[in-house]
């Protein structure tokens, strides 16, 4: 089965209560398969195996003698079969049933990590041994967050002002909301990095952080007023792009090439 759970129940770890159907020991033949269970006496040799619960057939050939070996599929290999089954299981020792169970999600697990709970699974037949339930995690999109290992990404909109001044935004984080100073002049694409503000390791080696990329919106229409503005502005040398100017940030072909070179 799986269970969906959002960035903040990963970051924080969760205990979570799942109704799952499945197959339980009857309690009427106490898993037996027998009516009466243990205390009644409604059992009788396998006629086909004669109570070995295994069925031999020999073969010969140049090479010698091969004995092949298999279960009785008379008696599922117990060497004994019921004479009155249950009528609660009709024979099976096992019913279906829903149930709820608690499971504690650890912090740090991500999409595809299982979740193993030894003998939550179904019943075995006629008392055998339960089996496994094993739970799939699934992440939830989330409204502001993206995810790239123990990292988180959350993208900034400044307005051009905003961007050409700095200012001081409030951003959400996986524990709630901070606030996020923005230097003047700062350039749209850049990351600001908020440490510790990620996933935690899963093996308890610290946590990711918070990258905020940011954006600088244009607006797509103007007034007349805000467009003068807009061409006076234009005309000044301040406001010529300015790539190759001292301090800016590497472009992105100049950081790969700087890779390969």
């Amino acid at each position: 089965m799986t269970l969906p759970l959002t960035l903040e129940e990963i970051a924080e770890g969760t205990e979570k209560e799942l109704k799952i159907r499945k197959y339980v020991e009857c309690e009427t033949c106490d898993g037996t398969g027998a009516e009466g269970g243990m205390s009644g006496n409604n059992y009788a040799m396998c006629p086909k195996c004669d109570g070995t619960g295994e069925l031999r057939q020999v073969s010969r050939s140049v090479f010698g003698q091969f004995v092949n070996v298999q279960a009785c599929p008379r008696c599922d290999g117990d060497g004994r079969i019921i004479e009155d089954a249950c009528g609660d299981c009709g024979g099976d020792g096992r019913v279906e049933r829903d149930e709820t169970i608690s499971v504690n999600v650890p912090a740090g697990v991500m999409e595809g990590n299982y979740l193993t709970l030894s003998g939550g699974g179904n019943a075995g037949v006629r008392g055998g041994p339960a089996g496994d339930l094993r739970i799939e995690i699934e992440e939830k999109p989330h409204d502001d967050f993206v995810r790239d290992g123990l990292d988180i990404y959350h993208d900034v909109y400044l307005s051009i002002p905003e961007a050409a001044l700095g200012t001081e935004v409030e951003v959400p984080t996986l524990d709630g909301r901070a606030r996020l100073e923005i230097d003047p002049g700062v350039q749209g694409g850049k990351i600001l990095r908020m440490r510790d503000r990620g996933i935690p390791d899963l093996e308890g080696a610290g946590r990711g952080d918070q990258m905020n990329r940011i954006h600088v919106w244009t607006p797509s229409t103007l007034t007349d007023e805000e467009e003068e503005m807009m061409r006076e502005l234009r005309g000044r040398e301040n406001f010529q792009p300015q790539p190759s100017e001292p301090n800016t940030e590497k472009s992105f072909f100049e950081r790969v090439s700087d890779v390969f070179s």
